[in-house]
């Protein structure tokens, strides 16, 4: 048994699989990295969906919060993505936000296979404009939550990772602080026409 910061890492025995072994390793060796980096990954299901999820990267960019911009199709590449939820943790993932227009399932599928938050942009482009995507996304069964913003709205999902990430990171938490403000005080100087 390995004990670290007080957890309690029981290691499979030796007649477990080489693969449970060397995925416990791996998972020791990320917990144990001294600048372990919080990574989130962006996905999106198509390259013409990139317009609408870039400011998710700009917005993480913005506040140092490493990430990855993919696009995966739930619906093309289903392995892909199981693959890429399943070993998520291990490979320094901390959450993942997910853009997919129409059917919209990239957000659940990934959700499927992972424990980690995953937050879901319903795109528009459709006939219905995203609200199909929009349906899609925010009707999860219960046991497999995807927490969803507005629909084109990548930037309060970048936030909302930011601020599940700041619950235990001070710095992205005075980060937050600041855009916060600024963003009051942007309305705080907008000048209304007066009532005669």
């Amino acid at each position: 048994m390995l004990q670290l910061r007080g957890l309690n890492i029981r290691m499979s025995s030796t007649r477990g699989s080489k693969r449970d072994n060397v995925k416990q390793q791996k998972i020791i060796q990320t917990i144990l990295k001294k600048d372990n980096p919080k990574k989130v990954g962006i996905l999106m299901g198509s390259p013409n969906d990139y317009n609408k999820m870039k400011e998710a990267k700009y917005m993480l960019d913005t506040l140092g919060i490493q990430n990855e911009i993919q696009v995966l199709s739930a619906h093309r590449q289903p392995e892909e993505v199981a693959e890429l939820s399943k070993n998520a943790r291990e490979n320094g993932y901390v959450a993942f936000i997910c853009g997919a227009g129409m059917a919209a399932h990239l957000a659940g599928a990934v959700s499927s296979h992972t424990t980690l938050p995953v937050v879901g942009v319903p795109l528009s482009g459709s006939a219905l404009n995203g609200v199909d995507a929009l349906y899609a996304t925010v009707q999860m069964p219960k046991g497999i939550p995807v927490a969803t913003v507005a629909i084109d709205n990548s930037t309060n999902a970048a936030l909302l990772v930011a601020e599940m990430i700041a619950i235990t990171d001070n710095t992205i938490h005075e980060k937050l602080e600041i855009i916060r403000t600024k963003t009051r005080e942007q309305y705080n100087d907008i000048e209304l026409p007066k009532s005669e």
